[in-house]
């Protein structure tokens, strides 16, 4: 049940599915078709620190009891939700206490813990409350996975150019001042496709870098990869460009002050320059194929772009509000493991 058009489309690109979207507020409990387990995962950002935190004062909180009354009709043997780790905080204790109590009444038995995706072995360090609920006539205890030392290499997940640095919120995102540096993992992968809320990759020696001139208005930027444009009185116009699959990819950050103040002192002197997250690693460390994502981005530059590559910024959006993968199968393991 997506009510977003873009996110609903893409998700039948990539499943072969037709589902139209839905607004769950609208929706009529007994037309959903019997099952064994829902999953479901109300709104973040009103729980989140990164929102207002409004919780059940926002209308987007109390979207919980649409999915409860869904389960109450419905009866699936198991129901599964996601959050942010924020649901926990003292802030929401009622709220969250409401959300298990009615749960409970509903005739579920309930566990819920704080899950974060490196800790099962997923380079992301992503933090996530999980309630894990089966119906009181089931005779069946669970426990959450047990954590796992990180041995999936990071640079499974870039693209070729990168190294297995990570820096976060340069841009000054939360008013930050000073580059988070992450080695070996990756920061959380949020929904917002703009400004420190990127995550940004170091890029290695055998990046293909290159000099873009846009200093005429009325002209074509000019690519300039194995020498340089002429040296002007000014460095307007000049941007640092990276290149991956024969296209080139131009960052509108003037790095040279940057560089020259911080970038020794973050990474080394091994390392060039940094680029902005591809949406391609997003939705590889969320647990996606590549083909998955072909297709969500075929989709969405054939239908709302008029076939122009235009569908980043939603692409990092579904990235942000998606599930890693992995952790969901390593809680279904558990969930289905045999008594």
């Amino acid at each position: 049940m997506e009510f977003d058009e873009k996110t609903s489309g893409a998700s039948n690109a990539i499943h072969g599915t037709n589902f139209d979207p839905i607004d769950i507020t609208d929706l009529d409990e007994k037309s959903v078709p019997d099952c064994d387990i829902i999953f479901y995962s109300p709104p973040c950002q009103t729980f989140s620190v990164a929102g207002r935190q409004l919780g059940f004062d926002d209308k987007r909180g109390v979207l919980f009891f649409d999915a409860l009354r869904i389960i109450k009709e419905k009866q699936p043997k198991y129901a599964i939700m996601e959050n942010v780790k924020g649901l926990t905080q003292k802030k929401f204790e009622d709220e969250f206490a409401v959300m298990l109590s009615e749960l409970d009444a509903a005739g579920y038995n309930n566990q819920w813990q704080v899950v974060n995706a490196k800790d099962l072995n997923h380079p992301q360090n992503r933090e996530r409350v999980f309630i894990v609920s089966i119906r009181k006539d089931i005779e069946q205890t669970f426990n959450f996975p047990t954590k796992k030392s990180l041995n999936n290499p990071l640079r499974n997940y870039l693209e070729s150019d990168a190294d297995q640095i990570i820096l976060h919120n340069i841009y000054g995102g939360f008013k930050e001042t000073n580059a988070r540096v992450f080695e070996g993992y990756s920061p959380t992968i949020r929904t917002s496709a703009g400004g420190g809320h990127i995550p940004s990759v170091v890029l290695n020696k055998e990046a293909k870098l290159a000099i873009v001139d846009d200093t005429y208005k009325n002209r074509e930027p000019r690519v300039y990869d194995s020498y340089s444009p002429s040296i002007r009185s000014t460095r307007k116009g000049f941007k640092v460009a990276y290149k991956l699959d024969d296209k080139y990819f131009v960052e509108k950050k003037d790095y040279k002050d940057f560089i020259e103040n911080n970038y020794d002192r973050v990474v080394g002197d091994d390392y060039l320059i940094i680029r902005q997250m591809t949406t391609l690693e997003a939705f590889r460390l969320m647990g996606f194929k590549d083909e998955d994502f072909d297709k969500a981005r075929e989709y969405l530059n054939e239908t709302y772009h008029g076939g122009k590559d235009k569908s980043d910024t939603t692409l990092y959006k579904m990235a942000g509000n998606s599930i890693v993968v992995g952790v969901v199968e390593e809680l279904l393991k558990e969930l289905f493991k045999k008594q």
